[in-house]
């Protein structure tokens, strides 16, 4: 997954210096286009327009490549406001973005849609889910919001139940539609998961430096090694003369060693 920032610069939203910061900053909004369109330069492109006056964005998330649209990781605890959830409380809280639908599907009316290839539309929101659950976990972490806090992070539909959004249902319809195991509960869950940091091996410094000795050592005796195919037929010969005795050929020759096996076979 790449991120890449393609800020809406035509956009009059863009241009209207307003922020959201400090204790007015709310969270996230997680949103899905609701056509289906899965390329998130189409969007960008229509939306980048001084005419285009009908929302703003933060970002637009595609199956290969997240689009950041007005700045969000710049600086911690401020955001570039967007207008993105038809309400004045979502707008002036909450940040969104925008997940792109498998081109497979055809709305049929308000959030009803037709599906001629479910396996492959099923497979582009699969990616898409993920891709939102390491943005979302990158933007949690970066401002220090709690992912599993309530009002965190919402789906324009909660947003909608809880009266600061209009009355979408995005983007659990389209999950749901597709037969597909995800909810919002969930996301939660998995960008919190997605936070934790790797799991560490805690060792001291002697423990360290006792565990380089022995792979050096495992390397320079040459334990457990087998000749290789070009030497073999030389090693045996070695062997029968009484040069070597076949053991770790892979390992390092002392110089001592070195010395008795060219005495050796100068006899």
């Amino acid at each position: 997954m790449q991120i890449k920032n393609n800020y809406l610069t035509r956009n009059p939203y863009f241009n209207d210096g307003k922020w959201i910061a400090g204790s007015a900053f709310k969270g996230f909004f997680l949103h899905s286009v609701g056509v289906g369109q899965p390329n998130p330069l189409v969007f960008i492109q229509q939306w980048n327009k001084p005419s285009y006056t009908n929302a703003g964005i933060n970002g637009f998330i595609g199956e290969d490549v997240i689009y950041i649209t007005a700045p969000c990781l710049e600086t911690p605890g401020k955001v570039k406001r967007m207008p993105h959830a038809g309400k004045p409380a979502g707008n002036n809280g909450y940040i969104g973005f925008e997940m792109c639908e498998p081109g497979q599907i055809r709305y049929t009316g308000g959030a009803r849609f037709t599906v001629r290839d479910k396996a492959a539309a099923q497979a582009y929101c699969r990616k898409t889910y993920q891709n939102a659950v390491q943005l979302f976990a990158r933007l949690c972490s970066f401002h220090g919001k709690n992912p599993l806090q309530d009002g965190v992070i919402l789906s324009h539909n909660e947003g909608g139940k809880r009266g600061i959004a209009t009355g979408h249902v995005d983007p659990e319809h389209l999950w749901r539609g597709l037969g597909l195991p995800y909810t919002m509960a969930g996301f939660r869950q998995d960008v919190a998961n997605a936070m934790k940091p790797k799991e560490e091996i805690d060792m001291t410094k002697a423990e360290v430096i006792t565990l380089i000795d022995e792979r050096i050592n495992i390397a320079l005796e040459g334990k457990n090694s087998t000749a290789s195919n070009w030497a073999k037929e030389e090693l045996a010969k070695a062997v029968a003369e009484g040069i070597t005795d076949g053991t770790r050929p892979g390992g390092y020759a002392k110089r001592e060693e070195v010395a008795a096996m060219v005495l050796r076979g100068q006899k």
